[in-house]
């Protein structure tokens, strides 16, 4: 881990980065319970960790490589400031308990397959409902694979990237 630790303005905790990801935005914005504007910092900022900003997107390799730290730091305030209801690690949950499937998953956090139009930002949002806009696009990843397509395929990429990092 690098000397890059931000302690959020309420001096709570230390937000660390391996990559000197200044999350206190975020941070604020759960903790005002402005789960809207915090899901896109979070797709903003992990595409900033993972140096794609300019692509919009990550690759399996950039998501492989990503840090831990970051992920473990995100999660942690997702987690916090939800108290326990959305974060990586309750989708992680969710996606488990669902079998793993693409349809069930997203059935049981309530997300809309073709639309953010149905999105709820509040706490009363189903259980591991957000964060969404980076967790939709990583589900929506399409692959063709002998058979068809696979969809929910970078819910496998969260699931595994997670265990990694004991997530």
């Amino acid at each position: 881990m690098s000397d890059y630790q931000f302690v959020d303005a309420d001096q709570q905790f230390i937000l660390p980065s391996e990559s000197s990801a200044d999350y206190n935005k975020l941070r604020i914005f759960l903790a005002e319970g402005r789960f809207k504007e915090a899901d896109r910092e979070t797709k903003q900022l992990i595409l900033w960790v993972a140096c794609c900003e300019k692509l919009g997107y990550l690759e399996y390799s950039d998501w492989v490589n990503f840090p831990c730290t970051d992920l473990q730091t995100i999660n942690k305030l997702w987690v916090t400031y939800s108290n326990g209801r959305f974060g990586f690690s309750v989708q992680k949950s969710i996606w488990q308990q669902t079998g793993k499937d693409y349809n069930k998953f997203c059935e049981y956090v309530k997300w809309d397959y073709f639309s953010n139009i149905r999105m709820t930002y509040e706490l009363r949002a189903p259980l591991g409902h957000l964060p969404h806009a980076f967790v939709y696009w990583l589900g929506h990843k399409t692959v063709i694979v002998p058979g068809g397509n696979s969809w929910g395929l970078g819910l496998q990429w969260l699931d595994s990237k997670l265990s990694t990092c004991h997530i």
